[in-house]
């Protein structure tokens, strides 16, 4: 038998016991009987691959992403589907187009509620998307605190040209970030002619996701000005209602 997969599969178990409850690294050391640097290393590599999510605030871990895209995803972020899954529901079928509720994850913008469209022409979106390339990504990105910000470019640095091709300095970023912030929404059309349109979601002050369409160009073009941008914060208020 091999022993550090055992190990790395105690931590999950452990972990999943809990899934709402994020443990530091001396807490699952302590449980598993581990040895620290040991066991910082198994969740290092499994902290890469998505399976566990760190915490930064609170210095601690709970499954990540991966971990429930291979058993069922309706326990991540559980308070968040919960909150937000009838809400985007009832903004999907307002508006026949697909939304989206996304959290950061390391670079990537994970979704943790989909609504689909019933239009001929649907825009689906994968779960996991590098941040930089989609409008919700972005988002999570400009409402990130300066420390976070700095560590967040430091660690995965600029855009590449696919998905962010008018960012090519840092400077650039944060011109684009600050836009963002300052508009209190982002936007993003990919060579396809699909635009994607995100607004924030929050807990007290602190942004926690970003609710996001994706709609073909054209049928974006048919609503009035400014319309669906109203509906996404209107929705995005009644989910933070029922988060605080």
């Amino acid at each position: 038998m091999i022993q550090v997969i055992h190990r790395a599969l105690d931590i999950l178990e452990l972990l999943g016991k809990e899934p709402q409850t994020p443990k530091t690294l001396a807490e699952i050391s302590g449980s598993l009987n581990l040895n620290a640097g040991t066991c910082a290393n198994i969740i290092k590599t499994l902290t890469t691959r998505s399976y566990i999510e760190k915490l930064d605030k609170q210095k601690a871990y709970t499954l990540g992403p991966l971990s429930y895209k291979l058993g069922g995803e309706e326990f991540y972020k559980k308070h968040l589907i919960d909150a937000a899954k009838e809400e985007l529901e009832k903004l999907t079928k307002k508006i026949n187009e697909s939304t989206l509720l996304g959290i950061l994850n390391g670079d990537a913008r994970v979704s943790v509620v989909i609504a689909e469209g019933s239009n001929d022409l649907t825009v689906q979106s994968n779960r996991i998307k590098k941040a930089y390339g989609t409008a919700t990504g972005r988002l999570l990105i400009a409402y990130l605190s300066d420390p976070e910000l700095e560590k967040f470019i430091d660690k995965y640095g600029l855009p590449e040209p696919t998905h962010w091709k008018e960012v090519k300095s840092r400077k650039k970023l944060y011109e684009e970030l600050n836009l963002i912030r300052t508009n209190n929404y982002s936007y993003h059309i990919t060579d396809s002619q699909i635009i994607g349109i995100a607004v924030p979601v929050y807990i007290d002050v602190n942004v926690i996701a970003s609710l996001g369409v994706y709609m073909p160009l054209f049928r974006y073009k048919n609503w009035k000005e400014g319309e669906i941008l109203k509906m996404l914060h209107n929705t995005a208020k009644k989910i933070s209602l029922k988060i605080n």
